[in-house]
């Protein structure tokens, strides 16, 4: 399973999806609340496009994921209309979802997710249709009026959740050790694009976020190419299909988040020569992977991210005295440190630990607890601008001084000058710059 990339820029980090956004290796789990039973009233409203093209009879489907483990099957939700029947798309491409299922293994906590299978979107019914969006946990549906489903919500979608799809969109599933990562995967989602619009750009996302629109909309145009065809032999979609390995739209879609550099000239050559959305890249991008930019937190060159259990991504701002702390939603805060930071690393119990120090002195190891604050401060032991910081299998913290030539380990109980290892030496060290413990 891949693991979320992150691009770091000045003054900006951006969290990148290459095949998702998502912290699929989170060993974190969540207490699971009591399952409702028997049909809820869901009074959801909404519509699913081809571009911009009504799909007209497209079967509209609600699945829980599965928390049994990867690769198992979706909870089947089995939405109803209002005269008790599987919901279907009109000729306006409107459905209506009246009631829901939602009986054990499905929970108040599982995240759900919505189809639009098949349908008609002027040239005949097409097999290749299969529309995507998230639309969070079962205790938050109610909250939910209108579902515009169409290619960017679709490409949205699969990006985020790639990790935790498997033999098809009827296995979307992760871990009950890892649920943290899948409600990280839905929140990215959300973040990407609206799924009460379809557009580039959820209601949520913070001040100053950008998502990488362009591509994202390139991408949904390419999708809008197949949908709005003749079917799986159409040239769109054969093409489509050819270069990724995918059977429909949503799982070419998911091959593109998982392979972002596979073939990406021949895929952006599928651009429909009037699209929908919209892109201003002029040509193929570098590659296909989707971003989210964030700015703020007084993030100042920020360096050194690290991931913790819950997903928050934590940074180094080396061009200030301070730590920011980026949670999946992207929501930052940050801590002010006694010198500049130059890494992080974190221990089990989620506090990050900072090397920091400059040619001006100030050289420290410093303690920022997991609420943000500073808690312990650990200095001589012949600390001098460290650069990199690990821990042992025993949370012993070694960290890199480039000033001196010498290696300095600290135990993770330290204060002050209290907790020293020792200072380390020789060996051809010079000027170092990058430590790994064996626990890495």
């Amino acid at each position: 399973m891949k693991k979320p990339i992150l691009q770091l820029a000045h003054l900006a980090v951006a969290a990148v999806a290459a095949a998702a956004l998502a912290g699929c290796g989170l060993a974190t789990s969540t207490s699971e609340a009591i399952s409702p039973t028997g049909p809820q009233v869901a009074a959801m409203n909404g519509m699913a496009h081809g571009g911009q093209q009504p799909l007209v009879g497209s079967i509209i489907k609600m699945y829980a994921v599965s928390t049994s483990g990867y690769n198992t099957a979706a909870y089947d939700m089995q939405p109803k209309d209002n005269s008790g029947n599987t919901p279907e798309t009109d000729s306006n491409g409107n459905f209506f979802v009246h009631t829901y299922t939602c009986s054990s293994p499905c929970t108040s906590n599982s995240e759900v997710y919505m189809l639009a299978v098949g349908g008609d979107p002027g040239a005949g019914n097409n097999s290749a249709v299969i529309l995507f969006s998230t639309l969070g946990t079962v205790s938050s549906l109610s909250s939910i009026q209108f579902v515009w489903m169409n290619e960017v919500t679709t490409a949205a979608a699969a990006y985020a959740v790639a990790p935790f799809v498997g033999s098809d969109l009827y296995h979307v599933s992760t871990s009950s050790s890892n649920t943290a990562g899948l409600a990280n995967a839905f929140t990215v989602a959300q973040n990407l694009a609206n799924i009460s619009t379809g557009q580039a750009g959820g209601p949520s996302l913070p001040s100053g976020a950008v998502v990488s629109s362009d591509v994202l909309n390139g991408i949904a145009d390419i999708l809008a190419a197949c949908i709005n065809s003749t079917g799986p032999g159409s040239a769109t979609c054969s093409n489509l299909f050819s270069y990724t390995g995918g059977s429909d739209v949503f799982t070419a879609a998911v091959t593109m988040a998982r392979n972002p550099g596979t073939k990406v000239s021949q895929i952006w050559d599928l651009l429909p020569s009037q699209p929908v959305f919209g892109t201003a890249l002029t040509g193929a991008p570098n590659d296909l992977t989707l971003s989210i930019t964030y700015n703020g937190g007084s993030m100042n060159k920020p360096a050194s991210p690290v991931v913790d259990a819950s997903g928050n991504v934590w940074v180094a701002n080396t061009g200030a005295s301070t730590v920011t702390k980026l949670t999946p939603s992207g929501v930052a805060t940050s801590t002010t440190v006694s010198s500049p930071p130059n890494a992080l690393a974190l221990d089990p119990s989620g506090n990050a630990w900072v090397a920091a120090g400059s040619s001006s002195g100030n050289s420290a190891l410093i303690e920022v607890s997991s609420a943000g604050s500073v808690a312990t401060t650990c200095t001589g032991n012949g600390l001098n601008v460290p650069t990199d910081i690990s821990l042992d299998s025993s949370n012993d913290l070694w960290l890199t001084n480039s000033g001196n030539n010498t290696l300095s380990a600290f135990t993770s109980g330290c204060s002050g000058t209290s907790g020293a290892l020792g200072n380390y030496s020789g060996g051809g060290l010079s000027a170092p710059i990058g430590i790994v413990s064996a626990n890495q």
